[in-house]
């Protein structure tokens, strides 16, 4: 007669006296059956959990990624969560994203830790400190079972339509790809995830590099947009001057001092950048909008003599 422990549940005592026996088939047997039970049996597993990790680590055994997998959630409820998330990564698609319980969820958190921690690491190394030096210490390299995962993550944001949930992660990560497609694929909510991409750059990107490329990343954005939709010109003219695009900007104001619908923000933009912007960019957007008077002018008494 099978054991059951307090609640009624069944013992997994014979399925762990199994996976001790030479046999594969009872192994696997076992394993699949330790895996329905683990979220009340995991106590009971602990205790063997040496075994299940050399059942995970030998080559010749064709379930490893199950045996990684039971170790993982072991680890888990043991609230050890690197040695739960470096299992699960082992366990390949065992480790599903689309299951939303609490284990998916705590490792997908930890996940993302780790692996903005390390790019930030890597990008880091790459570039120039206080000093002008670029650091010796070499970081540690992302396992690629890493990428997949956080690569299955941001498809699944993808997929539930959260892209300020991607673009936050992406900016700590430092992934300009995921990004840009975040926002180009909002759709309706383009203009708004461009300005709060805009806001978080400014918030919680502390490396002036990174945070260049993403402003010039959103005004690429906001260049190539061939849509009607309303757009944040104050935002635009943001990048610009961080950026030092002072000929973007009188270009910028050039064209909505055309446009009937538009023509005060060129009003407002032009305020703010005698107020808030160094003199230097001032005279530039000046000089650029004196070179294309003799042009206006021109048109204005070609018009005076047709008329």
């Amino acid at each position: 007669m099978q054991k059951t422990l307090q609640g009624g549940q069944p013992s997994a005592q014979p399925f762990i006296a199994n996976i001790k026996d030479s046999e594969q088939m009872l192994q696997i047997h076992a394993l699949k059956n330790l895996n329905k039970m683990i979220d009340y049996a995991w106590h009971e597993i602990a205790d063997s959990l040496q075994r299940v990790e050399e059942l995970a680590e030998d080559q010749q055994f064709p379930e490893r990624a199950l045996a990684s997998s039971v170790a993982s959630k072991v680890y888990y409820y043991l609230e050890e969560y690197d040695e739960s998330l470096r299992l699960a990564l082992e366990s390949g698609d065992k480790f599903d994203l689309n299951d939303k319980s609490q284990y998916v969820e705590k490792l997908i958190n930890e996940c993302i830790d780790q692996y903005i921690k390390l790019k930030q690491e890597l990008m880091d190394k790459k570039l120039p400190g206080a000093d002008g030096q670029i650091p010796a210490a070499v970081p540690k390299e992302i396992d690629p079972k890493m990428e997949v995962v956080i690569d299955k993550m941001f498809k699944r944001c993808f997929n539930d339509n959260k892209y300020k949930h991607v673009i936050g992660i992406a900016l700590e990560s430092r992934r300009l790809d995921m990004v840009k497609a975040a926002i180009e694929q909002s759709g309706d909510q383009m203009e708004e995830n461009l300005g709060y991409t805009f806001n978080l750059a400014q918030q919680i990107v502390n490396k002036k590099e990174f945070r260049t490329e993403v402003l010039r990343l959103l005004l690429l954005i906001y260049q190539n947009r061939n849509d009607s939709g309303n757009f944040d010109y104050y935002k635009i003219a943001k990048c610009q001057f961080y950026l030092q695009k002072p000929e973007g900007t009188a270009s910028l104001l050039e064209k909505l001092v055309k446009s009937e619908e538009s023509y005060l923000d060129a009003y407002q933009i032009a305020f703010d950048i005698c107020d808030k912007e160094v003199q230097a960019f001032q005279s530039k957007v000046v000089e650029c909008l004196n070179a294309k008077l003799p042009q206006y002018q021109e048109e204005a008494e070609t018009l005076q003599r047709i008329q």
